[in-house]
């Protein structure tokens, strides 16, 4: 108001939101209210959007879905409540007008017309702009289901949150008396033709028709046991110092630690088969993903579910997410706060990857699955994603010029080619697109790195964001090496991962390495394919910044490989894992034929097991096992 300090405040006697200035004209000294304290949830109120590319948005913090843009159609109360209940969109017929509280809180304080110019919301909504009483560039007032029960003529009017200026004639002047994101009331009907008008003791500017967001509860499937979920921790009860293997058989729902001797030393039962990766905690218990039953997407790595068992395979927590749209693949990685990364496939129907600039050429499946990551807080019953990053943020093409990520492929190594698709592997023209098959997390550098199968490159994003800026161009990747021409440099002869699985960060005293397993799919000819597995040497200039020379990243440096004797001895097309173990050597699982091998830094063979556990996939006598972890 006259361009003076604001402070956003509740008034308690009628429920509204508005700015209060922070001096006081009259008695030219800064003025003061009432405030009440808080303590708890930091995150609270951070909104966690996801546009789904069907003209909706969730919001993972409240379980939320949005209606991305107004129909551009300004209407009288009753006409906005009926219009969000005959709402149809995105196949979803549940709409409704949101309630005063649900629309504050996609408000967005940090924005608006006169700091961004742009409406108080986050810029994936898409708001009607309006020409104000005063012949101005403004945003319209947006009704809510709130009856504002106030006043001489009680519960007449109701409340709509103002995402532009909320103008007031004061002095016969007309301003921004309350601050984009204000929350007042309109009358729910009258004469259109005497509005708009000013009212009230500061000129509140009064319209009889305003926009509508609809708003339906969002199809989120949070499983957990107990709404009090204990912080996984260490635990002096349970000794795990056997030098032995933990691993789960794919055809199996029984997961297995066993010691140097191969004697079993613990079991974990399960009513699901594994969704592939499964780790033991300082405390004794497991946490492991399952498979569960469903039909929409049929693809190696498919999961659904997480548990966390307790020694005497108690089910402690579980989180399944299976829907129509989304399902948990592959792996996880448990953080040192206490919550999990998770990944996701998201299905984007053949429409939204075309919005995203796909080639229709190379849908083969009529749908492109992307990944998502996702970090969960197990010790929250609802509301527990906690961050998130979604690879459609970060796309780039050169196919279609009316999209927003049209652009050179090779000037953006740091995004992803929607166009890209492998000569060989499962993700060619497939819905199965880019197929990442294993995370792990790097504490000190606060960096992910997960490896994309069917791209052939393992790719570190940073975790030291917000959801909001891993959205945006912080989100796009740190760093990628394994296949340069998916970001179109290099050639051929650059490519030095093949099919590769379960990368791991590594510390040495030389740098930060990432150690996994190459499995050698289109190394070379089929009839001569063997794995190896290698450490690279990643070119990290600083905690956030690697080497990269005209556009191209630098290759990490290959530092140690471990090839069999006999090359082709090793080789597994699929799965498989490894992790270096305490006393240097790595553990190593080839994992279509459940082999796992200990070997020296010098390659040395220090022991061999084949698993026996579960039903055969071909009838022999292996049962397949996607990766091992030592203890």
């Amino acid at each position: 108001m006259n361009n003076m300090e604001t402070l956003f405040g509740v008034n308690f006697i009628d429920g509204r939101i508005k700015g209060y200035p922070n001096y006081n004209p009259r008695t030219r000294e800064d003025d003061s209210r009432y405030f009440r304290l808080v303590r708890g949830e930091e995150g609270y109120g951070e909104n966690n959007f996801v546009d789904n590319g069907d003209g909706t948005i969730t919001d993972l913090a409240t379980g939320l879905m949005w209606q991305m843009a107004d129909d551009g159609t300004s209407r009288d109360w009753e006409d906005a409540l009926a219009y969000s209940e005959n709402l149809n969109l995105a196949g979803y017929d549940d709409w409704r007008l949101p309630n005063a509280k649900e629309l504050q809180s996609i408000v967005d304080y940090t924005r608006g017309p006169q700091t961004t110019d742009s409406p108080a919301i986050d810029p994936l909504f898409d708001l009607t702009e309006i020409t104000d009483p005063t012949g101005h560039d403004n945003y319209g007032f947006y009704w809510t289901s709130t009856s504002h029960k106030d006043g001489k003529n009680y519960a007449s009017n109701a409340s709509y949150v103002a995402f532009g200026e909320a103008l007031g004639q004061m002095n016969g002047q007309v301003m921004d008396v309350h601050g984009a994101g204000a929350v007042r009331s309109d009358p729910k009907s009258g004469d259109i033709s005497d509005y708009p008008k000013y009212h009230g003791p500061q000129g509140d500017v009064q319209y009889l028709n305003n926009y509508v967001l609809s708003v339906r509860d969002a199809d989120i499937e949070v499983i957990t046991s107990s709404s009090e979920i204990p912080a996984m921790g260490v635990s002096d009860e349970f000794d795990y110092d056997y030098g032995g293997m933990l691993f789960a058989p794919m055809q199996s729902t029984t997961t297995y630690l066993i010691d140097q001797d191969e004697n079993i030393v613990k079991t974990w039962e399960s009513d699901y088969r594994p969704g592939l990766a499964a780790y033991m905690l300082p405390d004794g218990s497991l946490l492991r993903t399952g498979t569960v039953n469903q039909n929409n997407f049929d693809a190696g790595g498919k999961g659904g579910i997480v548990e966390w068992i307790g020694s005497d395979d108690e089910v402690l927590w579980s989180y399944e997410y299976a829907t129509d749209t989304g399902l948990l693949h592959h792996d996880i990685e448990p953080l040192p706060n206490g919550n999990i990364l998770m990944i996701s496939w998201e299905k984007m129907t053949e429409s939204q990857a075309i919005a995203l600039g796909r080639n229709p050429d190379l849908l083969a499946d009529n749908e492109l699955w992307m990944d998502r990551i996702i970090e969960v807080d197990p010790t929250k019953s609802e509301n527990n994603i906690v961050w998130q990053w979604c690879s459609w943020e970060h796309l780039v093409q050169d196919y279609d010029t009316g999209i927003d990520n049209y652009g050179s492929i090779s000037s953006n190594p740091g995004r992803i080619d929607i166009n890209y698709t492998p000569s060989k592997g499962p993700g060619a023209k497939g819905a199965d697109w880019s197929h990442i098959n294993s995370i792990d997390y790097n504490e000190v550098l606060d960096q992910i790195v997960v490896s994309v199968h069917t791209f052939n490159e393992v790719w570190v994003i940073d975790h030291n964001t917000t959801t909001k800026e891993a959205a945006g161009e912080k989100g796009d990747l740190l760093y990628r090496f394994g296949n340069p021409m998916a970001y179109d440099k290099g050639t051929r002869s650059d490519q030095i991962l093949f099919g590769q699985h379960d990368a791991d960060w590594l510390i040495t005293d030389s740098g930060w390495n990432i150690l996994l397993y190459n499995n050698g799919i289109g190394r070379g000819p089929i009839d001569s394919s063997y794995s190896t597995v290698d450490e690279y040497r990643l070119p990290l200039i600083s905690m956030e910044t690697y080497e990269i020379d005209g556009g191209m990243f630098e290759e990490a440096n290959l530092v140690w490989q471990y090839t069999a004797e006999e090359a082709t001895d090793m080789f597994s097309a699929s799965i498989s894992g490894v992790d270096r173990l305490d006393n240097g050597n790595t553990l190593i699982c080839t994992g279509e034929s459940g082999d796992i091998r200990e070997v020296t830094g010098s390659g040395d063979i220090v022991r061999t097991y084949t698993n026996p556990y579960g039903d055969s996939r071909s009838g022999g006598p292996v049962s397949p096992v996607f990766k091992v972890e030592g203890y």
